[in-house]
């Protein structure tokens, strides 16, 4: 599974309930805890808004991605996720995982990709010259 900022947040969610994926990459994936983010809710809200964000918390079902190993590949300039985020939805997530930092905003770059393609082909085993000759593989 490969999921960018929103994409990465259901990808953390599946992680945690889909057992037949054996590799997430997670780009630009963060969680503010349910907490953080009932406090902006009108009080009268407050109880439900929490019952249905518990629901689909990544930061609750990240915790039981394994066996599945997991790569966090996040931006240390993302302007659209905070980094308590970032750092919140890795630190809750299940082993084996591993984070990556790049010198970049929330958009993922050319070197972004390269690690994640570079990874998912040795996490899944996969071949790494050309199916057809002359084809190009990779970014």
């Amino acid at each position: 599974f490969v999921g960018f900022s929103g994409g990465a947040r259901i990808g953390a969610i599946l992680a945690g309930n889909e057992d037949r994926i054996r590799a997430y990459v997670l780009m630009s994936a963060g969680s503010p805890p349910v907490a953080e983010i009932v406090k902006a809710v009108p009080v009268e809200a407050r109880v439900d808004v929490e019952e249905i964000l518990t629901g689909v918390d990544p930061l609750v079902h990240i915790r039981k991605a394994e066996p599945a190993k997991l790569l966090f590949l996040n931006g240390r300039r993302d302007q659209v996720v905070p980094r308590a985020a970032l750092n919140a939805l890795y630190r809750n997530a299940s082993e084996p995982k591993e984070i990556r930092w790049y010198p970049t905003t929330h958009e993922p770059t050319v070197a972004v990709y390269r690690d994640m393609l570079a990874w998912l082909t040795k996490e899944l085993g996969l071949r790494t010259e050309p199916v057809a000759e002359g084809a190009r593989i990779g970014p």
